[in-house]
């Protein structure tokens, strides 16, 4: 006995696209040493592209600023502080789901009629670029990809202000907060959902209870999307020196943001594509604290010369639980999600659910082997998980 899926999707097209991409930038920076405890840097760049089907612009520019300043009262002080846009570059893929749509349609099936395809070999029509004969197309359950009119280049607006101090020679500990604001962000949105949907008929709704009733899902690449993120670190770095050294820091961080994965069957699609303000919540790369040390130690050499030359690092990593999406299984709403049929529970915010803290120790023994005054062999042997915690990712 063989299970029917609930419903069945399958495109009928040439697989065959091509798509364009021109990538033009120019970049100017300049260092102004205003004063010999101050540098200030100043950078402007320029970006434009031209892909494929995507709505072109007039460029962008991109301006930066830094500065470095040392107190002369106090040399083992450093203030640095940064600011800056920096544009992305539109992903040349979703031009291929784009131009494939136009020439293509997509058949979709409601059980029990799932039972058509699940008749053949394989369990799916054989590949085609024409229907199946005797099968009709209908819109309201078929799909296709587009852009957004207004479509922008995601940029993000990153600064950072920190203060280092040297304890002595080979010591130091730095404190930054930095600040990224994302903007345009790159997502995807059916925006022909169903809205009227019929009790009891999820088939009929798709049909007859769309925005736009003689269309089927309208899949938009969009710019419309945002994330803020701030964190505060604290690092302390004993630099190498005789037999031992040792890097540790530690973030405090926070992530928000509305976006979702452009992956059509991602977990992360929106409940309501018409609204993705209700989307914002933590995002999936949110991650509260986050403590890393890594030590390298120069073990002690012996009389014997197979015992000499060797060192040891260490890497300890200990992190708190990343979000993840609680989600019920079926569409609540019955608004059609048929490429990922599942919501969350009423009232539960996007990414609510908190995965376990993670914890993992690397360890790596390496040798350096002199050859010649010109050649020289490392050797090692690396370790990871040593205290075999089970950990997820």
């Amino acid at each position: 006995h063989t299970p029917l899926p609930f419903f069945y999707v399958q495109n009928f097209s040439d697989p065959r696209t091509d798509t364009t991409g021109k990538l033009f930038s120019l970049f100017l920076q300049n260092d102004l040493k205003a004063r010999p405890n101050l540098l200030i840097k100043l950078g402007l760049r320029y970006d434009l592209n031209r892909i494929g089907v995507i709505p072109n612009n007039n460029g962008n520019f991109s301006p930066r600023i830094a500065f470095s300043y040392q107190p002369k009262a106090l040399q083992s002080l450093k203030l640095r502080a940064a600011y800056g846009f920096f544009f992305g570059v539109a992903l040349v893929s979703p031009g291929y789901d784009v131009n494939l749509s136009n020439n293509s349609k997509a058949l979709v099936l409601a059980f029990p009629f799932t039972a058509i395809p699940s008749s053949f070999s394989n369990g799916r029509f054989p590949l085609s670029n024409q229907l199946p004969k005797n099968i009709r197309f209908t819109p309201q359950l078929g799909a296709n990809f587009q852009f957004d009119n207004n479509f922008k280049n995601s940029y993000s607006q990153q600064s950072t202000l920190a203060i280092d101090y040297n304890l002595d020679e080979s010591t130091s500990i730095s404190l930054a907060y930095v600040f990224v604001r994302g903007a345009k962000l790159f997502g995807l949105r059916n925006i022909n959902p169903v809205v009227r949907p019929i009790a009891d008929d999820p088939l009929g709704s798709m049909i007859n209870g769309r925005v736009f009733p003689d269309k089927g899902m309208m899949i938009e690449f969009s710019s419309s999307y945002n994330s803020y993120y701030h964190a505060f670190t604290s690092l302390f770095e004993r630099r190498f020196k005789g037999v031992f050294g040792i890097l540790a820091s530690y973030t405090f961080s926070k992530s928000l943001d509305n976006t979702n994965s452009i992956e059509p069957f991602s977990e992360q699609q929106a409940v309501d594509p018409l609204n993705p303000g209700l989307e914002k919540s933590f995002s999936s790369q949110d991650q509260r604290h986050r403590v890393v040390i890594s030590s390298v130690y120069q073990l002690p050499s012996l009389k014997n010369s197979f015992l000499r030359d060797y060192q040891l690092s260490t890497i300890f990593t200990a992190n708190s639980g990343r979000p993840y999406n609680l989600l019920v299984g079926e569409d609540l709403n019955m608004n059609g999600d048929i490429i990922n049929p599942t919501d969350r529970p009423a009232g539960i915010a996007r990414n609510a659910g908190i995965q376990p803290s993670f914890i993992g120790l690397d360890l790596r023994l390496m040798r350096k082997v002199k050859l010649n005054d010109r050649i020289h062999l490392l050797a090692f042997v690396e370790s990871f998980n040593v205290i075999n915690k089970f950990n997820i990712f």
